[in-house]
């Protein structure tokens, strides 16, 4: 790219912001929470659970160590089998196989069916509960025939199932009486434990590395009587369990900063990610759905950490309403994204997460650009965006996205393999007019401008060949890459109207709602598809289970909350 055409880029940069890169910060950054379904439709169908003690009432938290980094607790074991089962058919990359396939070889029962676990006499109706310790995944749950299980579990004298040689049955004195305590070590040294009393039972198996020490093979800290500390005497733990009960028939608190702790990246990246753990609490997500052949909605619950100061204090809100949609949001189009933030507070925080390096070079492009045009380009910019961004992408291309080493999702977000339309609503439009026409004084022909009815339209044509444009109105102006894009923001500007009847009907209209600070629609069947004909099949593992995604987030009190309406795709 040439000197001049690198500095008329600049501004192009500059308006894309935020409406493009905030995609990366809002996941990582924003407070969430989720549900199960698809649409306005959708919620026909699905129902939110009316108890709301359920979680609190199971005793089986009393066997979950606070060390545990996951902890799942479903409303019946029936309920986490089926889960468990869509996840391991529809989606591979959980990698629920490895501890499905350890427990068929330890004792011939298959943790993903509720009719197998039955014949050791478990029962299915009762709460369970599954966790993540040290390098296990351990399920707990509630026995209904004990007299069953004594007569299923092999013994030091009996037959083990294939592939598996018994250390014996231990019997761990407690308390409150005993829980009997069964390990067998598989082929490759795995170790898997069952221990039970007359009303409950564990099933323990190592998927990774144990962090256990010799001193510790026996798990006691999944036992009632431990002095270790419980995981639901942490009080973030309790309240996000308590506020997520009514909202799933499966819910979850995952700390990441525990699964993360160990990850080593260097230079800037490092820095960010510790920044990044240090301020991230515990996450709680609930899931729910009538039908998993239909749909599913989740809710994630980020309430971040309250121990550290806070990185991202809020991003403000925009100014006035989002102005409609339709003609730009059509059927066919891959994705919208919405965000309404403050656009100082935006820029402010892109700057902080860059290196310090990029950011003097981002503050030099600005000066020369002002030095250039003989004005101030940043505030001209940024004070005249209402904070509003509306992100339209209409495919990607192929050709970029086979070539670039990014993982694809990174290649999305940051808009480098779409073909989009940036919806931005502005205060003024003489200030970025000027901005505009100074760039295309000094572009050397390169950067054209015409007015257009009521609009100015700016292309950048490169050999006859558009590169990008901007559509500049009274209330907005509409940044284009492509001519697919600029043929949808010209029919835009000739005829705004509200969401068709599709979108309204999958729910897609949520993420406009005026109380929402984002929203998120994907066409993941579409996705799936070009990324198949792109090469790049592997890739596909989270997307392809579902037809689309309607994401929505906005503040509940001190905590966000995200809902996310996922729509099943046939199988």
């Amino acid at each position: 790219m040439s000197d001049q055409r690198h500095r008329n880029a600049i501004v192009h940069r500059c308006l894309m912001a935020l409406g493009v890169s905030s995609i990366l910060f809002v996941g990582a950054c924003d407070k969430v929470s989720c549900h199960s379904g698809t649409s306005e439709a959708g919620a026909e169908r699905i129902s939110e659970p009316e108890s709301t003690g359920w979680v609190e009432t199971s005793h089986l938290g009393e066997f979950i160590p606070k060390t545990a980094r996951t902890v799942v607790f479903a409303r019946s074991l029936a309920t986490m089998t089926e889960a468990l089962e869509f996840g391991s058919a529809r989606l591979p990359k959980l990698e629920l196989e490895p501890a499905r396939q350890a427990w068929k070889e330890a004792l011939g029962v298959d943790l993903l069916a509720s009719t197998s676990l039955e014949k050791l006499g478990v029962s299915t109706t009762e709460p369970a509960a599954l966790f993540y310790d040290r390098g296990y995944w351990v399920v707990a749950a509630s026995l209904d025939k004990p007299e069953v299980l004594a007569a299923a579990l092999p013994t030091a004298q009996d037959d083990q199932p294939e592939g598996a040689k018994s250390t014996g049955v231990e019997v761990v004195e407690q308390d409150f009486g005993s829980m009997n305590l069964q390990k067998l070590t598989l082929e490759d040294d795995r170790s898997a434990f069952v221990a039970h009393d007359d009303t409950s039972i564990l099933l323990a198996v190592r998927v990774h590395d144990s962090a256990l020490s010799s001193a510790d093979t026996l798990p006691d800290a999944w036992l009632p009587a431990s002095v270790k500390s419980r995981f639901g005497e942490d009080g973030m733990h309790r309240k996000l369990l308590r506020d997520m009960s009514p909202f799933g028939e499966l819910v979850a608190v995952v700390r990441p900063a525990a699964w993360l702790a160990n990850r080593k990246t260097d230079g800037h990246a490092g820095v960010l990610l510790e920044r990044i753990l240090s301020q991230t609490g515990p996450i709680g997500v609930a899931a729910s759905s009538v039908s998993l052949d239909e749909a599913l909605r989740v809710r994630v619950f980020t309430p971040g950490n309250p121990r550290t100061p806070v990185m991202i204090r809020g991003l403000g809100q925009a100014e006035g309403d989002i102005p409609p949609v339709g003609g730009l949001v059509e059927p066919g189009v891959l994705g919208a994204f919405r965000l309404s933030v403050e656009p100082n507070q935006l820029y402010a925080l892109m700057l902080s997460a860059m290196p310090a390096a990029r950011r003097t070079e981002v503050d030099a492009h600005w000066d020369r650009l002002d030095q250039e045009l003989r004005i101030n380009a940043r505030r001209d910019v940024l004070e005249n965006l209402r904070g509003h961004a509306v992100v339209v992408a209409y495919g990607l291309d192929r050709e970029a996205l086979e070539a670039s080493d990014a993982p694809w999702y990174l290649d999305l977000a940051k808009l480098q393999a779409t073909r989009e339309a940036v919806l931005l609503p502005i205060k003024e439009r003489e200030p970025l007019e000027q901005v505009l026409n100074g760039l295309t004084t000094i572009s050397k022909g390169k950067l054209t401008r015409q007015k257009v009815g009521h609009t100015l339209q700016y292309a950048w044509l490169d050999e006859g060949e558009l590169q990008w444009a901007v559509i500049l109105s009274d209330e907005h102006l509409i940044f284009v890459d492509s001519s697919v894009a600029f043929d949808h923001a010209v029919s835009y500007e000739r005829s705004a109207r509200p969401l068709g009847e599709k979108f309204e009907k999958i729910g897609v209209s949520r993420i406009f709602d005026r109380e929402d600070a984002a929203g998120l629609y994907l066409d993941t069947a579409s996705l799936a598809s070009i990324l198949a004909e792109a090469g790049q099949e592997s890739s596909t593992g989270w997307v392809e289970p579902f037809r689309s995604v309607v994401v929505t987030t906005r503040d509940e009190g001190s905590m966000g909350v995200t809902q996310i309406d996922l729509e099943i795709a046939p199988e």
